[in-house]
């Protein structure tokens, strides 16, 4: 009987270790992190860009989700491809800062523009996932 319940326990962790969900690339992150934030004079944005992680580009719980900031991004980046290449990572993040927040609207702020002010690029941060 014990056995039984030490396998169903083990079961239970098991799976629930193999289903959560994968992060955003973590290299990404750090790149965006070294980038923008840890030189940044604002105290509270910078609390609020660690705190955010994946979703200074993601939007929800899955990953395909992303807001306007991570969807500039990923047309630069291959998440298999490029997360070990810093200097790609960093080239992509700096085009994407010049780019308009708003693509249809030349007079949005810049990304760049954005974080500079105190802002997330890709806007408030959203943890459910988006009603289709």
């Amino acid at each position: 009987m014990t056995n039984r319940v030490l396998i169903a326990v083990a079961s239970i962790v098991f799976v629930s270790v193999l289903s959560t969900r994968a992060p955003a690339i973590i290299q990404f992150h750090k790149e965006f992190v070294a980038t923008y934030v840890d030189k940044h004079e604002n105290k509270e944005f910078v609390k609020t860009a660690k705190e955010a992680r994946c979703y200074i580009c993601h939007v929800g719980k899955k990953r395909t989700n992303r807001n306007e900031y991570g969807k500039q991004l990923s047309e630069l980046l291959d998440k298999t491809k490029d997360k070990a290449n810093k200097k790609k990572i960093h080239e992509a993040l700096t085009k994407v800062a010049q780019m308009h927040s708003d693509p249809k609207d030349e007079k949005s702020p810049t990304f760049g523009d954005l974080i500079q002010s105190g802002k997330l690029p890709g806007g408030e941060v959203q943890k459910e996932d988006p009603k289709e």
